[in-house]
């Protein structure tokens, strides 16, 4: 009886919501792109260049417009602008498939970024941060394993459409399956927990209190602990987003067959969705910055590990501990938030962490091409990068305590 009351709390539906719609917000967004870029050259003849801007122009956009974004949903709710967002996000990618200029492509995934944005991670996060105290790590953890999930299925399910049946199809495949898919998921089942909703059967917890203490956004703001957050953030998708873009070419530098380059790169997403797990259930036992600091060192093992590749087995070993690393970044983000600073301001303080976090993995991917075209090695740059990651993990070691009450103490 009590693990069907438990199962019943309603707060698990909406987790499990957020999941599929992040599904849909990762693997159309940022994981399905790569596998329209030979075909849009083959079609149209633009340079590879011109059409990797895109992705840089929807990863600097998303980053951007997340703050304001966040303010959104503190002001008019997470159903509503998901709603929003879900539906102009299917109506970009349906109007993409008409493009015959690359000026246009520019416009529209700029535009669908924004929209993307609006249904992605930082209105999920929020209604999930609002239904889950004691648990609030192992519940967004479990929601976020839909980003991974996303690049795991969405790749190879573009990649038959467009052989099958063309690319513009797979546009509009995309458009349609967010309408049909989180469209109705944000009507029917995200609902925002208020203080005077009572669900049959509450989370329970065992000890401690519950606390309604929280900083507003000004506050926030004036806090070290804050821009701490945001520098150790920034710095950390700096140099994951340096490694990940690179991970292929820099495993060709030392001799490693293309296909298993590939296989390894999708090994470390696919234990990126383990990691994500992992480190929110890990937030729920030890304080957050400990937990930030075990992901970003185990980064730094598999960068040393990448360093000093001899084998096969080593490539492996390097996928699985950067993988499972890395997966912690995300996740973690709106953990310390809600640790640092409850949920008064969430949605705000999330957009502006995360428009940190856009502007760095941006700097990060392009800055290690341009060490690499300097010393023609990634020697350099993997260098560069283990000390990024130090600065990292220095500045959320000196933030200090969650400034909040908790039901565990920190």
């Amino acid at each position: 009886m009590k693990t069907s009351k438990t199962n019943s709390y309603y707060g698990w539906y909406v987790v499990a919501a957020g999941f599929i719609i992040l599904f849909c917000f990762a693997g159309s967004g940022f994981y399905s792109f790569g596998v329209f870029i030979k075909p849009l050259e083959n079609e149209f003849g633009w340079s590879r260049s011109a059409i990797a801007l895109t992705i840089s122009i929807y990863l600097l956009v998303n980053g951007c417009v997340s703050p304001f974004i966040g303010r959104l949903v503190q002001s008019i709710g997470a159903k509503k602008v998901m709603l929003f967002g879900a539906s102009g996000a299917g109506l970009c990618f349906v109007l993409i498939s008409f493009i015959q200029d690359i000026l246009y492509l520019y416009i529209l995934y700029a535009l669908l970024a924004v929209h993307l944005v609006a249904m992605g991670y930082i209105p999920v996060s929020t209604v999930i941060a609002g239904w889950f105290e004691r648990n609030r790590g192992t519940a967004i953890g479990l929601a976020y394993m839909g980003l991974s999930a996303g690049g795991f299925v969405y790749a190879p399910l573009i990649g038959h459409i467009n052989v099958n049946y063309g690319w513009r199809i797979s546009f509009v495949f995309l458009g349609i399956l967010i309408w049909v898919v989180a469209i109705p998921l944000s009507i029917f089942i995200i609902r925002e927990k208020t203080d005077d909703s009572e669900p049959v059967f509450p989370e329970k917890i065992p000890f401690g209190k519950r606390t309604k203490d929280s900083l507003a956004f000004k506050d926030a703001l004036l806090t070290s602990s804050f821009w701490g957050i945001v520098i150790t953030f920034f710095l950390g998708a700096m140099a994951q987003m340096a490694v990940l873009q690179h991970q292929v070419a820099i495993m060709a530098e030392k001799e490693i067959s293309y296909g298993l380059a590939a296989a390894a790169l999708g090994l470390t997403s696919g234990m990126g969705g383990i990691g994500k797990f992992c480190f929110g259930k890990m937030a729920d036992l030890f304080p957050i910055r400990w937990v930030v600091t075990s992901s970003y060192l185990l980064q730094c093992l598999g960068i040393f590990i990448l360093l000093n590749v001899g084998s096969n087995l080593t490539i492996w070993i390097y996928a699985m501990i950067f993988g499972f690393g890395m997966g912690g970044i995300l996740v973690l983000q709106p953990l310390a938030v809600g640790q640092f600073f409850g949920l008064k301001s969430f949605s705000v303080l999330l957009g502006i962490i995360s428009l940190g976090q856009s502007c760095g993995a941006a700097i990060g991917a392009y800055s290690a091409g341009l060490i690499y075209d300097h010393y023609h090695q990634y020697h350099p740059a993997l260098i560069t990068f283990l000390i990024i990651y130090s600065l990292a993990m220095t500045s959320i070691l000196i933030t200090g305590k969650p400034m909040m009450k908790r039901c565990l103490n920190d």
